[in-house]
């Protein structure tokens, strides 16, 4: 009798905790990512969203500000100089603004020329005029150089030069040199044109003029 008792007892006690497995049971909820949510409460779409990616920053890029044009002038400006375009009629000279000075190309070259800049820290400042055919063909059509030295340096052993003057700057004084060249520069096709260009040289130099806080004295 005792010992029916006690496998009752036992049963009994058994059926309670299955009971109560099945009741705490309940209080849980699967999902497929194998993550346990209490209560069986999925959290809001808010919540379980991820983080979304910040924006790409764009970089902060600066626009030098170019002077301003007169009507029907074009202006343009990279990082060395700015170009200021007169109207395309032909009434008006295009004018190149160095760092340094500036100068007016003649009303003739326009469509004809091109020209480089050339900054060497420790050699000077040369900005070449080029017959533009015979540049892009093989290099050559060199017309002339504007040259800044720096005062003191010696350029005499320069094949082909005229001194044009002295550059005063805040910074410091430059000789301006004018350099020709020495060597074959045009093709047949292009004589009459670049021979045109070099007519013109003197038209050229007579424009130059100092920046803003700058003097030049003709030497």
């Amino acid at each position: 009798m005792k010992r029916l008792f006690i496998y009752g007892l036992i049963l009994t006690m058994l059926a309670l905790c299955l009971a109560g497995c099945s009741r705490n049971g309940s209080d849980f909820s699967y999902v497929s990512d194998d993550t346990v949510w209490e209560n069986g409460q999925e959290p809001s779409e808010t919540a379980t969203s991820k983080p979304t990616k910040k924006a790409k920053k764009e970089k902060n890029t600066t626009v030098s500000q170019a002077p301003e044009a007169n009507e029907d002038e074009t202006v343009r400006k990279n990082d060395d100089v700015t170009i200021v375009e007169g109207p395309q009629d032909g009434s008006a000279r295009t004018t190149i603004e160095t760092q340094f000075y500036s100068v007016s190309v003649p009303k003739g070259w326009e469509g004809i020329y091109t020209y480089e800049l050339d900054y060497q820290p420790q050699g000077g400042y040369f900005l070449a005029f080029y017959e533009l055919k015979d540049h892009q063909s093989f290099g050559g059509g060199t017309v002339m150089t504007i040259g800044l030295y720096p005062e003191g340096e010696d350029f005499s052993y320069l094949p082909d030069y005229k001194q044009y003057g002295t550059l005063t700057t805040p910074d410091g004084s430059y000789s301006i040199v004018i350099l020709y060249p020495t060597d074959f520069q045009y093709t047949t096709e292009n004589a009459s044109v670049y021979e045109k260009m070099t007519d013109q040289i003197p038209e050229v130099l007579d424009s130059i003029k100092a920046s803003d806080g700058s003097t030049i004295r003709k030497a």
